[in-house]
């Protein structure tokens, strides 16, 4: 995704959120996409993110069939030039019908903005949560 985004945080203007929405409550679940910044490919006020659905890493929806870009901040969001979204699916595992969820999550339960990881700067920190930082 390139979409607008925070210039101190790289935390994008619009929350991109995963997961299924069901006709049943227990197939329900939506929860943020952890995003990976792209340093080297953002320019001031776009930046450039990627993620895995799900992350095995770093939480997010365990099933994922919808994915969505809402604005969660309650001001405008404006988009630039060239910004874009591209989602494909490469592969899909497992059953809705075999694991369904204790407790339905809609986008409304959620706040605002996605955890943001950098694997190109200097920080370990901000690296995923499940990611060992290796020096080289």
């Amino acid at each position: 995704m390139r979409a607008p985004c925070d210039p101190d945080t790289n935390v994008p203007q619009v929350t991109v959120v995963a997961g299924h929405i069901d006709e049943s409550a227990h197939g329900t679940y939506v929860d943020k996409m952890p995003l990976y910044y792209i340093s080297h490919a953002s320019t001031a006020g776009s930046c450039v993110y990627h993620a895995h659905m799900p992350d095995p890493l770093n939480g997010g929806a365990p099933q994922i069939t919808d994915v969505a870009l809402v604005n969660l901040s309650g001001e405008d969001a404006s988009f630039n030039p060239g910004d874009a979204v591209d989602i494909n699916v490469q592969r899909v595992l497992g059953s809705m019908a075999s694991a369904p969820y204790e407790e339905m999550q809609l986008p409304a339960d959620i706040a605002h903005g996605n955890p943001v990881f950098d694997l190109n700067d200097d920080n370990p920190d901000n690296d995923g949560l499940g990611f060992v930082h290796e020096e080289e």
